[in-house]
């Protein structure tokens, strides 16, 4: 009987130790990589005045919240100098990430926003107070219309017009911002939620001369684009506000 208890205590000791082994196991795993952006999700692209927290995980050593200087770099320990402006925070990370491995093998980066300074998105157009506002939080399309004061009498609210920049060039959409377009599900989300340096433009209800008017359109919106980046504005844009177009959102190619 005596030799049964003894067996009993031993295999709980060994499922008690295995356990605690499982845990230590868990907890000494890396944090995972950064999810990819959820539809929806704004991309921000950082810019001079940013602060970032940035972190290396079991190395609490290289902590550090450090901003973007006027010239686009942050300066991070072993990494030095590196640019910042004109990424995202992913394309930092994975930057920082390839700059360490030079010294760690597989370190793992986080990079997370403190504070956006110099994002900000620019209302234009058939509005009543066109402007420039910060985006410092998640934005809504509707929401930077009532920034600007809402739409003017003779704003078109199913053609609003968004322009996005990327690496290669700013690209041209066409939003439906109406009550009904809405409720129809007309304009795609991805694209109602605001990114950095975003451009709503809301034009006229009546457009005689389409080509004139997308002629002025591009003149009106270049200066508010980085240098180096085209502006794309095809057929399909066209087409809408000729009339020939379906209602929605027309993506430019």
């Amino acid at each position: 009987m005596l030799w049964r208890l003894k067996i009993a205590v031993l295999v709980l000791t060994l499922a008690l130790l295995a356990s605690c082994g499982g845990q230590s196991a868990k907890t000494a795993s890396p944090p995972p990589p950064p999810a990819a952006n959820a539809p929806g999700t704004p991309v921000y692209v950082l810019g001079a005045g940013d602060s970032l927290t940035i972190s290396v995980w079991k190395f609490d050593d290289l902590k550090r919240t450090v901003q973007v200087d006027p010239s686009g770099d942050i300066i991070f320990p072993l990494a030095g100098r590196v640019q910042a402006a004109g990424m995202t925070p992913d394309q930092l990370r994975q930057d920082l990430t390839a700059k360490l491995s030079k010294y760690y093998v597989d370190p793992v980066v986080d990079v997370s926003i403190t504070s956006l300074r110099s994002a900000a998105v620019h209302v234009l157009g058939e509005v009543k107070s066109p402007g420039t506002f910060t985006l410092d939080k998640q934005m809504l399309a509707q929401e930077a219309i009532a920034k600007a004061g809402g739409f003017a009498t003779s704003a078109d609210e199913n053609k609003v017009i968004l322009v996005r920049s990327d690496r290669e060039a700013a690209r041209v959409y066409v939003l439906s911002l109406s009550l009904q377009g809405l409720e129809e599900g007309a304009s795609d989300y991805r694209l109602v939620l605001l990114s950095n340096n975003d451009i709503l433009y809301v034009p006229p209800d009546k457009i005689t001369d389409t080509a004139r008017f997308l002629q002025k359109l591009e003149a009106v919106i270049t200066p508010f684009i980085t240098l180096g980046r085209g502006i794309i504005i095809g057929d399909q844009v066209y087409k809408v506000f000729h009339a020939t177009g379906s209602a929605g959102i027309v993506v430019a190619p």
